[in-house]
């Protein structure tokens, strides 16, 4: 329920053409949903929604084609959705920043990529032999993607730091 009830403030009241004083109480509640994300349009400001539903036929998928004989559909379906994704990032370019926009196509192809590699895990792959590379590849990709991320992310914490701490002796210098 909860993640329908976030799609629907998003879809609903981002910039309803209500009053000025009803947008600010609005963005005062709401704006984290939005954090990060441009405001200029319906389609960039929809990704979150767009997140929440994709996650929501994952599970649906999940759940409703659980049997053995589903397990190819399911995965066709999930590289549909993802690749749907990641159209959709690369196209509408969806957050502020050209770094968020080019870390969220990074991560989302290192999971289309892994999508892919699930495949080797169906009847369509008979060699076990295969099946076994492929999950060594598997946790070759995983690991590559979370090193990377976590690169980002030391780095980008450096950065912050090292720019706060600039500042905070420019003003010391100051008085």
């Amino acid at each position: 329920f909860f993640p329908l009830a976030i799609a629907y403030i998003l879809a609903s009241q981002h910039n309803c053409g209500e009053t000025d004083l009803h947008q600010e109480i609005y963005d005062m509640k709401y704006d984290c949903l939005y954090d990060g994300v441009r405001l200029t349009s319906r389609w960039y400001s929809q990704y979150f929604v767009v997140f929440i539903w994709r996650r929501i036929f994952f599970v649906l998928m999940t759940y409703y084609l659980a049997a053995a004989h589903f397990t190819v559909l399911q995965l066709f379906l999930n590289l549909m959705l993802t690749q749907f994704f990641v159209s959709y990032i690369i196209i509408k370019r969806p957050f502020d920043s050209k770094f968020a926009n080019n870390m969220e196509i990074n991560n989302e192809v290192w999971l289309l990529l892994l999508s892919y590699h699930q495949l080797s895990f169906t009847d369509l792959c008979l060699d076990v032999d295969t099946k076994i590379t492929m999950g060594y590849s598997m946790i070759v990709f995983s690991a590559l993607n979370m090193l990377l991320n976590f690169g980002v992310m030391i780095y980008v914490s450096y950065r912050h730091t090292r720019l706060s701490l600039q500042k905070e002796f420019a003003m010391k210098k100051q008085t």
